[in-house]
């Protein structure tokens, strides 16, 4: 790192030398906890600011020396995107920036953006049980979840995390402090919402809060053993069964699928009587193994979730893919019987394959696709394909699941089918175009006006609008 740089940063933290990791630093590899191991990162620095204005003052530096930044909260980026996604950059690692507060007035909370799920969760029970939505996984960085949409198992009652922010303080391209809101820079804002990381770095949040569930239904339905076509007869019946327009918005469903096991688990916020009364055991061909259990309050249902998520956090060699899929383009049943034979060939190498099959819709799909940078409001639900290795995930695993996706491609040739950012494939060509589908060209535009230098940058950010110049 070029010294007048170091001397930079070191000046923006304020003469803290352990808040400034350098590739020169003794604790240098030591201090990339990078997730996806697959994917090494080799920052040009990592900092540890303790507050807004140093953020501040890190961006400047960054920028006078032509270097691009990415913020890390949590840094479960399957791309490592926190890190920057490529060598050479600045990370600016939010960790001490974890601050709370809670406004019994408005019902606001103020959250700090190196906050992780659950901490916040639990902060929000005890400020007069409080909850916003959020994923099940209670690592995950606020900063990341909070800017690329946040779907999780409440998010057909509320929205997602996104629709939760009301405003945020941010730091610019050119190093200054500002609030984005409805009202105060409301283009920025907008972006924020599903995009956030391409334009600046999140410090705080302010989040509207929901009354917490009182308590609700853990449930999972186990098929195992399985062949292919009778795996592909419970997938039927599942789509059949959240396909159903009528469908309570109490109702967090998913599809886990590893082989020879499929499980349909989730929760219900309501009574045990009318989670009964949706009729989901009976609606399966095959007869499940059932486990339900009714759960008292929200912070043991969130519990189950955690527990359940804890292979999910653990750095691992992988790659993953996701789809959408339409209410107006189910998948008809012999693309589900390809799909189900397909994963019959699993490549030897990958140590396991799984799928999980979300639905969202509900309160997901009253927001208009352009209300916010986020534009896949109008998704049944989301099909993710994950493979891990022991080792570095070959070209065999990364054509397996690309082959995956392909059998449902194949099956609507004149379909686009989008990506969800937050659950990022590195190698997709065409990325933003995916991530953010229509509303990318008006990204671009407020990309050029902001931030035409590209200061916040990862291999998959929205790209400088055409025609660009000057600074913000």
């Amino acid at each position: 790192m070029p010294a007048a740089l170091s001397i930079c940063l070191l000046a923006a933290l304020s003469a803290n030398h352990s808040a400034l990791v350098t590739p020169s630093s003794s604790d240098y590899n030591s201090s990339l906890a990078i997730y996806n191991l697959n994917l090494p990162i080799y920052p040009a620095a990592v900092t540890y600011p303790s507050s807004t204005e140093e953020v501040a003052a890190i961006v400047k530096c960054a920028a006078e020396g032509n270097y691009k930044v990415q913020a890390k909260s949590g840094g479960h980026s399957y791309g490592n995107y926190g890190w920057g996604g490529e060598s050479g950059e600045i990370v600016i690692n939010l960790a001490n920036l974890d601050g709370y507060s809670y406004d019994d007035s408005t019902g606001y909370a103020t959250v700090g953006a190196g906050s992780r799920l659950g901490p916040v969760t639990t902060a929000l029970y005890n400020s007069g049980k409080r909850a916003i939505a959020h994923g099940s996984c209670p690592d995950v960085g606020i900063g990341g979840h909070a800017t690329i949409g946040g779907v999780g198992p409440t998010s057909r009652q509320w929205g997602a995390t996104i629709d939760h922010v009301v405003s945020a303080t941010v730091v610019l391209a050119n190093g200054r402090i500002a609030t984005v809101s409805e009202t105060e820079n409301p283009d920025l804002f907008w972006a924020l919402k599903g995009a956030g990381f391409s334009y600046f770095v999140v410090t705080e949040f302010v989040f509207k809060t929901e009354a917490a569930p009182v308590g609700g239904v853990s449930y999972t339905y186990a098929f195992q053993g399985l062949n292919a076509s009778a795996q592909s007869q419970v997938f039927k019946d599942f789509q059949t069964f959240i396909s159903n327009p009528d469908l309570s918005w109490e109702l967090y469903i998913m599809m886990v699928g590893l082989p020879e096991v499929l499980e349909i688990t989730g929760a219900f916020f309501g009574s045990l009587d009318d989670f009964n009364a949706l009729g989901l055991e009976q609606s399966f061909s095959i007869p499940p193994a059932a486990n339900v259990t009714v759960i008292p309050n929200w912070l043991d249902m969130v519990a189950i979730w955690a527990t359940e998520s804890e292979t999910a956090e653990e750095p691992a060699y992988f790659y993953a893919k996701s789809l959408d899929i339409l209410p107006d383009a189910l998948l008809s049943n012999d693309t589900i019987d390809s799909m189900f034979e397909y994963l019959t060939t699993t490549p030897d190498d990958a140590l396991t394959y799984e799928l999980e099959v979300q639905l969202v819709s509900g309160a997901m799909a009253e927001i208009a696709s352009n209300a916010t940078a986020f534009p896949h409001r109008d998704v049944l639900y989301w099909i993710f394909a994950y493979a891990s290795t022991n080792g570095t995930v070959s070209e065999t695993t990364i054509d397996f699941l690309d082959g995956f996706n392909n059998v449902i491609y194949d099956a609507f040739p004149n379909e686009t089918f989008y990506a969800y950012a937050g659950y990022v494939d590195p190698l997709l060509t065409n990325g933003p175009e995916l991530y953010w589908a229509d509303n990318l060209p008006r990204l671009e535009e407020i990309k050029k006006e902001w931030d035409p230098r590209d200061v916040f940058h990862n291999p998959q950010t929205v790209p400088v609008g055409e025609g660009s110049s000057g600074e913000c």
